[in-house]
């Protein structure tokens, strides 16, 4: 894990080079990419993961929702989580050696 805490206070985020996929594209999921988008950080968005399969295979904000199995393919990406439950994701996340995991906070 790279980050927990307050979403403001991540300096990951800035790093232009990062590219990052929010899990979640629901709730906490939405709120992530809105902070990243009010920053000037959507660009660095690449896509959603999420277990629920009415969503996958949409987008949201133009940004395709992919199966979490999908980013298992990427281990660079940056995987961004919150919520109720972001424990639960970082438990999938570790297993399937991603470890560039951010758990924020609002």
């Amino acid at each position: 894990m790279i980050y927990c805490g307050n979403i403001v206070y991540d300096e990951e985020l800035k790093n232009k080079s990062n590219q990052f996929s929010i899990y979640g594209a629901r709730g906490a999921g939405k709120r992530i990419y809105e902070y990243m988008e009010l920053n000037g950080l959507a660009g660095q968005v690449e896509c959603f993961c999420d277990r629920d399969q009415e969503l996958q295979g949409q987008t949201y904000k133009g940004l395709p929702i992919i199966k979490p199995e999908e980013i298992v393919q990427n281990q660079e990406i940056h995987v961004l989580i919150g919520g109720a439950a972001a424990y639960e994701k970082l438990k999938y996340l570790q297993e399937h050696h991603i470890n560039k995991v951010h758990i924020l906070e609002f």
